[in-house]
């Protein structure tokens, strides 16, 4: 049986070569503000069906580098369109975006954001991933008991091989699934503890580890509005390691970020607590690309309608900007 375990450096189950995904082409459109300057009013009905018309030739795209289409729904209701990431992506750092992904699970990054995922490998930015449980809980014969722990990490690294996410910036700390609940905080390890990094354990000693190791920009985990446990635990802990991890604290972990990333909420099985800032739409071969990433979990029969909702839903995802910041007075001595 596979084993998953984490040491200070890398996890692996199985050799695969890097692949970096398709390479995909940008034009020099700028972000694009609707509605117009001078006009007034809400645009969501300007939608623009047309551009991604599942048979439309490539060539006929506007304003779109290939393959994708960036939308920001301002406070106001506005909407800028962009073909590239900056228009959508605020604080946009050129030539030195990092990102990492946090999932409770193996395959809520494909599921949840793998468009954007691929979106962000299509202007060259480093994307890293953190998979916190094990896997285990996820059999669908009970012949697979002693076994899926292994089969579902060597699906995973298939997957993301798919997206074009290179095995080494694929994080497993690799703890208990559906039983988190026992491993939050940080605290000495024992022998046989599952997840050590370091001499300790926890859910804030692996996400510290992966957030300090990555350096990202900007993070994404799924919506805390999700019902699972293992979702909501798993947000909660990453979200004050946001603090631990540019502080001081537990130097063991690697040096603190040297500043608190942008952060990003994507759904996997349950709705945003309020309406998303940004859409992505993507080609036909971009979206096939994200399905072949989710279908690499062979081992999960129970996401066949998950799958069919997906594709009925069409080529695009959706991320909520969190705005997060940390407490001070001087948030508030405007408002008095």
């Amino acid at each position: 049986m596979s084993r998953i375990s984490v040491t200070h450096h890398s996890i692996a189950f199985a050799s695969w070569k890097p692949n970096f995904g398709p390479n995909f082409g940008f034009d020099n459109s700028q972000p694009e503000e609707y509605p117009p300057s001078g006009k007034s009013g809400r645009v969501l009905a300007v939608r623009l069906p047309e551009l991604f018309h599942r048979h439309r030739p490539r060539k006929e795209w506007i304003g779109m580098s290939v393959g994708f289409e960036f939308s920001y729904r301002k406070d106001s209701g506005q909407i800028v369109r962009s073909a590239h990431l900056s228009g959508a992506f605020s604080n946009w750092a050129e030539g030195k975006e990092r990102w990492l992904f946090m999932a409770p699970h193996d395959d809520d990054i494909v599921i949840g954001a793998g468009l954007t995922v691929l979106a962000g490998l299509a202007e060259n930015v480093e994307i890293h991933a953190v998979i916190t449980t094990d896997g285990s809980m996820g059999y669908c014969d009970t012949a697979e008991r002693g076994t899926i722990a292994g089969v579902r990490g060597r699906e995973t690294l298939e997957s993301f091989r798919l997206l074009g996410v290179p095995e080494e910036n694929v994080l497993f700390l690799g703890y208990p699934d559906c039983d988190l609940n026992r491993w939050c905080g940080h605290r000495p390890a024992k022998e046989g503890d599952p997840g050590v990094i370091a001499g300790y354990l926890g859910l804030q000693n692996g996400y510290v580890y992966a957030l300090r190791k990555a350096i990202p920009t900007r993070v994404f985990l799924p919506t805390s509005a999700d019902l699972h446990p293992d979702h909501l635990l798993a947000a909660r802990e990453f979200m004050i390691c946001l603090f631990h991890a540019q502080g001081a604290i537990w130097p063991e972990l690697g040096p603190p970020i040297p500043t608190v990333p942008e952060v990003y909420e994507y759904a996997v099985y349950c709705d945003f607590l309020s309406p998303p800032h940004i859409q992505i739409r993507v080609s036909d071969a971009v979206f096939d690309q994200k399905m072949r990433g989710i279908t690499a979990y062979a081992s999960q029969k129970q996401i066949g309608a998950l799958v069919s909702q997906l594709r009925a839903g069409g080529p695009m995802e959706y991320l909520r900007e969190m705005r997060f910041r940390f407490y001070s007075p001087l948030n508030y001595a405007a408002l008095f």
